[in-house]
């Protein structure tokens, strides 16, 4: 039987048998009970919430380490949003990496257009 943390991603049925994908808030391996907050789901009242679910009803998702820079600013915004201060610097620093790596000159001078995390583009002048 798995054992999960706080804090890992998983997905599966709720008791009530609705899909779920989220995060453990907290997690009791003794009666191996595990509370998901739920991020997506099939049933959009359970967004939000959070679920207790057994282990054996829910699976550990891949961790991705492969990140591009459109993805942790996606990222940094859901660390934002949280108010995970932790996280916020670590995704702020493989950030910085991955500008570094990819050989990008970092222009000081505000970008005419911006993406927001909606998708929808406005103008900085």
């Amino acid at each position: 039987m798995n054992s999960y943390e706080i804090g890992d991603w998983v997905h599966g049925r709720s008791a009530e048998g609705e899909w779920i994908s989220g995060f453990l808030e907290a997690s009791d391996a003794g009666q191996h009970i595990a509370k998901v907050r739920v991020v997506q789901s099939d049933n959009e009242r359970a967004v939000g919430k959070l679920a207790a679910v057994r282990y054996n009803w829910i699976k550990a998702l891949p961790v991705y380490e492969d990140l591009n820079a459109v993805q942790l600013h996606s990222l940094i915004d859901i660390a934002l949003a949280a108010k995970d201060e932790a996280w916020f610097y670590e995704l702020a620093g493989r950030l910085e990496n991955t500008s570094g790596q990819s050989g990008e000159r970092r222009s000081t001078e505000p970008a005419p257009f911006i993406l927001n995390r909606l998708g929808t583009y406005r103008s900085q002048m």
